[in-house]
């Protein structure tokens, strides 16, 4: 905890034609975090290549995924065992053509039936609503004195057609509902055929075609298209049948050729970061220190060909990627974390203080143990179904955490659904003794500075800046500058003569070292004088960052009376919820209001309280020390990958 896993970085060394046993090793172990071998002045001279084969297995891809497709709109891959054929399968080319042309021609077949079908059932609906007329179909359209017309055209078109169509000799009638689209039936004298024609375009229009061998009247046509729908039904079930045969027979080769191209796909995204000369590969990256000796054990178990494995300790002062170790109970507040930025890697990783300072901060402002024991319940169902309302499970946990430390609280404060005389209060209830509860607020204040500052020591060793870990304002000179604060403010509370002095003596000192830092600096640091140190910009300069330190360490500490104010508001804001309850003077009032109050100040106040001790976090605690923009450690796999 506190920092992350240590790193080595490695370089590896194969044959050209053997990288991808190597890769394939590497994708199983998931240690290696890669990196660009350009970083190390390493050409990668395939990178042409690289992309191009990319681009050629993105088609193949998309060929592949366009025949799943296929068989998932015709439920191919929901039917059950078939007999076939025995033999391998291996990815080629010339796998998906043989798919697409089988599978392509099925499917093809299928959609235009039960497009066929659909223009039917249309159809059908149609003829239905003249089956009083005895006339014969076939005839229809050979009349030589009317004009007449059946089809469909779109609903949104219906109405805009009449209107045109809107005359004493021309008559639209509309037969039957289908999906989005109106049969209707248009007659009228031979004269007016062109202009309906052109109308009927405008509007979308698709005749009914029947085929030729149909004949009679609507209610003999009516059998006869139900009869061939029910060809049609069968035609389509027995091509699914082909389909289903097609898939179980050659399932787990279409599923290797999946993997084939994914596993290609991963290989190459890889191959874009290494360096290559004419007959070797280079891949560079990092591991960590743990993991070394294990994935040297199986590149020597497993890969039979030349290798070299290099390994070289980091850098002081390079920025490698993070890996961090937390527990798990502690794992969800890397979110949090992680929104203000992902650790350096010689930086202190504030993620296990958070997980504790950051329920405490929010139980101390919201503390209620029914209030408490709602909020942990949601934490949990969030927890627990954060998959189907697309929330990560880690804002679950945390509101866990933060509901028990309220209920904790709860009991601290003797709050139970705003109620105070249920429980007898195991501290004090907020309200009873402000001038303590400040008291506390201000001195947990002090101690997350000073954590925070120490914890800005830390690093500044980590990075072997010697000049920054004395002359910093959050370095040694900031923490004797706060501390001198304290000096004076118990000097002058408790009425001790030698902390006030003693502090004030302490804070003049410091003034004059910040105003003069950098001239000292130069000295001690630098072996020289810099006389441009003294200018009066710079020594003004100087000044302000100093009277800045100053208000900023203030304002930091009185920040944290926030803790007591928000408790005693909640417990003021039960008050009037309790207040308006019983102005009601009926019980099911008393009840309704209570509840809806209660509901309201756990969602509105709850949230408040949360962004509150956040910024409590963030702006007190992670300012001194802490500075994000890290990268993640994020290890080539091919699980990952496939995922």
């Amino acid at each position: 905890m506190f920092k992350a896993l240590p790193l080595v970085k490695i370089s590896i060394i194969t044959l050209r034609e053997r990288e991808d046993e190597l890769l394939e090793i590497l994708g199983r172990q998931a240690s290696v975090h890669l990196l660009p071998a350009r970083s190390e002045g390493v050409p990668n001279p395939m990178l042409t290549q690289i992309v191009r084969e990319e681009e050629e297995n993105a088609a193949y891809e998309k060929r592949l995924s366009i025949i799943m497709e296929q068989l998932r709109l015709i439920n191919a891959r929901n039917s059950g065992e078939r007999s076939c054929p025995a033999g391998g399968a291996v990815f080629k080319a010339q796998t998906l053509d043989e798919l697409e042309l089988k599978i392509g021609k099925l499917v093809r077949e299928i959609l235009e039936l039960e497009r066929q079908n659909n223009q039917l059932q249309g159809n059908i609906s149609g003829l239905e609503k003249l089956s009083g007329l005895n006339i014969d179909i076939k005839k229809w359209n050979s009349l030589s004195h009317i004009h007449a017309k059946i089809g469909q055209v779109p609903e949104r078109e219906l109405r805009s057609l009449d209107s045109r169509l809107n005359e004493p000799d021309i008559i639209l009638l509309p037969l039957a509902r289908l999906q989005d689209t109106i049969s209707v039936a248009v007659i009228s004298h031979i004269g007016n055929a062109e202009r309906i024609q052109w109308n009927l375009k405008r509007a979308f229009f698709s005749e009914s075609q029947f085929p030729p061998e149909f004949a009679g009247t609507p209610s003999e046509m009516i059998g006869k298209v139900k009869a061939l729908l029910d060809e049609n039904r069968n035609r389509i079930k027995e091509l699914k049948n082909r389909l289903s045969e097609i898939y179980a027979c050659r399932r787990e080769e279409i599923i290797q050729t999946g993997e084939a191209l994914l596993t290609k796909r991963v290989f190459l995204a890889a191959k874009k970061e290494f360096g290559y000369t004419r007959e070797s590969v280079i891949i560079f990256g990092y591991i960590p220190s743990a993991q070394l000796h294990s994935l040297k054990q199986a590149i020597e178990k497993s890969f039979p060909w030349p290798f070299e494995i290099r390994t070289e300790a980091l850098p002081d002062r390079e920025e490698a990627p993070v890996e961090l170790s937390n527990p798990s109970v502690v794992k969800p507040f890397e979110l949090i974390s992680d929104l203000y930025g992902h650790p350096r890697y010689n930086e202190v990783d504030p993620t296990p203080v958070l997980a504790i300072t950051y329920p405490l901060m929010f139980g101390m402002m919201f503390g209620d143990v029914g209030q408490g024991a709602v909020l942990a319940f949601t934490g949990w169902a969030m927890a627990r179904f954060s998959a189907k309302i697309g929330l990560p499970s880690a804002v679950g946990k945390i509101a866990v955490l933060c509901g028990l430390a309220s209920v904790l609280f709860g009991f601290l404060y003797g709050s139970v659904f705003g109620y105070e005389d249920l429980i007898h209060p195991v501290l004090f209830a907020p309200a009873s003794d402000m001038n303590f509860f400040f008291t506390i607020a201000l001195g947990f204040g002090v101690f997350y500075l000073l954590l925070g500052l120490l914890f800005s020591l830390i690093n500044l060793v980590r990075k072997r800046e010697r000049g920054g870990l004395i002359f910093d304002k959050y370095g040694i000179a900031g923490l004797m500058f706060y501390l001198s604060l304290l000096s004076i403010y118990f000097g002058s509370t408790l009425g001790s003569g030698l902390l006030l002095h003693s502090g004030m003596s302490l804070v003049i000192f410091i003034f004059v070292f910040f105003v003069f830092k950098e001239f000292i600096r130069s000295i001690a640091l630098e072996r020289r004088v810099q006389w441009h140190t003294l200018h009066p910009v710079s020594l003004f300069e100087n000044m302000l960052e100093f009277f800045e330190l100053l208000v900023g360490f203030v304002s930091n500490t009185v920040s944290f009376i926030r803790l007591a104010a928000f408790a005693m508001s909640h417990a003021a804001l039960m008050g009037v919820v309790f207040y308006v309850a019983k102005a009601l003077q009926n019980t099911f009032g008393y009840l309704a209001v209570v509840v809806a109050g209660n509901l309201g100040i756990i969602i509105l106040e709850g949230v408040i309280v949360a962004i509150q001790a956040l910024r409590l976090e963030y702006y007190e605690f992670f300012s001194k020390f802490y500075q994000g923009g890290g990268v993640r450690f994020s290890p080539f796999t091919l699980k990952e990958e496939a995922e």
